[in-house]
């Protein structure tokens, strides 16, 4: 497992933690992610591109077909599709995500799980399906300070691709 410390990520200390990266390799956190739940996809090395067709690969994914997969292409990283069981918050600057802390604070809700990424935070929730949402954008401030909200049919990258790192699960800190 790869470590990385953090001195507080965008200088919250209650953040300070190790952050512990998943098994070594991207098919053995390919397979820990679906047996997590969710319907993982190959990425392209250092891209947001899937290496694969999204609906050929769903019909058939299996911890088979991820193992094979990832042995034939061991340098691909791991991305999953949303799905509308889960919403995804993407804080893309330290501005966007202190006002998703606040408006978490302010509704009384918690990730259960958070991603640190090169500009900011991916922070995960649980969403019912009956409930209407869609894919879209909030502007914080400036264009750069962005909150993309990600549901259904998207794609969001999971560490240990490049630029991301767990930093909470499960309702505890990694």
């Amino acid at each position: 497992m790869e470590t990385k410390e953090t001195s507080g990520l965008h200088g919250r200390d209650e953040y300070h933690t190790q952050l512990v990266g998943l098994p070594d390799s991207n098919r053995s956190s390919a397979l820990f992610w679906f047996g997590f739940g969710l319907a993982v996809i190959p990425v392209l090395p250092k891209t947001k591109k899937t290496a694969v067709t999204w609906d050929l690969w769903l019909q058939r994914l299996s911890a088979r077909q991820i193992t094979l997969h990832w042995i034939a292409h061991p340098g691909h990283e791991v991305g999953f599709i949303v799905g509308n069981s889960m919403i995804v918050f993407d804080a893309d600057s330290a501005k966007a995500v202190a006002a998703l802390i606040e408006a978490e604070c302010r509704f009384g809700v918690q990730p259960s799980m958070i991603v640190q990424t090169t500009r900011g935070e991916h922070h995960y929730f649980a969403k019912s399906q009956d409930l209407p949402c869609n894919t879209t954008s909030k502007i914080v401030a400036d264009p750069q300070d962005r909150i993309d909200i990600k549901t259904g049919r998207t794609m969001v990258i999971l560490p240990p691709s490049t630029g991301k790192f767990l930093v909470k699960f499960g309702g505890q800190h990694a």
